[in-house]
């Protein structure tokens, strides 16, 4: 969607106001053949999460966090809680996805069936019992996650 840099304050107040415009508007539809789609809105605040890989996850914080006048390490960001920032290893280096809470539906779509095996290539001299579950899931919208690109500027320190 875009490219977020945490350059500094200004910068970050801009950038995250813009993510949060995107993910409070959406276009509603019903179906996919829907020709007469509709702009709508939705009360957003408090309900965005971001996922980062971990190698982003702190890049991120270190320009996040300051120090106040009591010695405190505190970290703060426009418009999202920091405990709303989510690492996963599943998120390629320097690409974050926001999404709004709520935003994906997920459903078991077949009841647990449970399998005994005895088999001895299965394992020897026991009863191995697999659980097939089969589930399923999918947006509410195509606007529930959106996908930015993450150029963060290097200085300092190498922390190495």
């Amino acid at each position: 969607v875009g490219t977020l840099t945490f350059k500094d304050a200004p910068s970050m107040v801009t950038e995250f106001a813009a993510v949060m415009k995107k993910m409070a508007s959406y276009k509603h539809s019903i179906g996919t053949g829907d020709t007469n789609a509709t702009d709508e809105t939705r009360v957003v605040d408090g309900k965005i999460y971001l996922i980062i890989n971990p190698v982003n996850y702190y890049d991120i914080v270190a320009r996040l966090t300051i120090q106040n006048a009591n010695g405190v390490f505190v970290t703060n960001m426009p418009f999202i809680s920091p405990d709303h920032i989510i690492q996963s290893v599943d998120v390629p280096v320097n690409k974050l996805i926001v999404f709004i809470e709520n935003g994906y539906d997920a459903t078991q779509s077949q009841p647990e069936k449970i399998s005994e095996y005895k088999e001895t290539f299965a394992m020897k001299r026991a009863t191995l019992y697999a659980i097939d579950m089969l589930g399923n899931g999918k947006p509410v919208d195509n606007y529930a996650a959106q996908v930015y690109d993450i150029a963060i500027p290097t200085s300092g320190g190498s922390g190495e």
